[in-house]
């Protein structure tokens, strides 16, 4: 990855495979509420089986912004929204941390796209579903941030209390509520 590069009225990365390149640009507008567009450029190089299998430059653009993104993002979420009904609790468990890695697939097989929460006292993962599996996982552990596979990892050697609560997410809903709100907030200010 290459970047920050400052351009005009953003900020700009780029990045590069054998198999791919992307450029990505942040623009922040800020008005009363603050927007943040992202504009994701992505040139993905298919063999025969990827394209049978339905794979493309769209679902690897989406793939960054859902999974590296869009989860960074519950942190400003607007407070306004009511995103409650959008989530349906599909399994809970407290057990030890290193006994519930073990199922953390079969829960994610029930579930098209969502969020396992695991919750202990000095730690605390995310982990998002997306078309049934694991697509991102981040781990809290005491002060360190774990990412990806290390998660998984680290959950393992881990044998203190801790509390899975798996979410379903329904993201029709979801989106209309955020469609919802824009429209009303256009309707405020014209």
């Amino acid at each position: 990855m290459e970047g920050p590069y400052f351009i005009i009225g953003g900020i700009q990365y780029k990045g590069y495979s054998e198999k791919f390149s992307w450029n990505m640009e942040f623009y922040l507008k800020e008005n009363e509420k603050p927007k943040l567009k992202i504009i994701l450029d992505v040139d993905y190089k298919k063999t025969g089986l990827e394209k049978l299998l339905g794979r493309s430059s769209f679902k690897l653009a989406e793939h960054i912004v859902t999974a590296h993104f869009v989860p960074f993002f519950e942190l400003y979420k607007d407070e306004d929204y009511d995103f409650e009904t959008t989530l349906n609790e599909m399994y809970r468990e407290e057990n030890f941390a290193n006994q519930i890695v073990s199922k953390i697939g079969e829960i994610s097989e029930k579930i098209d796209n969502g969020i396992i929460l695991i919750k202990g006292e000095k730690l605390k993962a995310t982990l998002y579903v997306v078309d049934r599996n694991i697509s991102n996982m981040k781990l809290i552990l005491e002060n360190r941030i774990i990412l990806g596979d290390e998660v998984l990892k680290n959950l393992l050697l881990n044998r203190s209390k801790v509390t899975l609560i798996a979410y379903q997410v329904y993201l029709d809903e979801f989106f209309e509520k955020i469609i919802e709100k824009k429209e009303s907030y256009y309707k405020q200010i014209s």
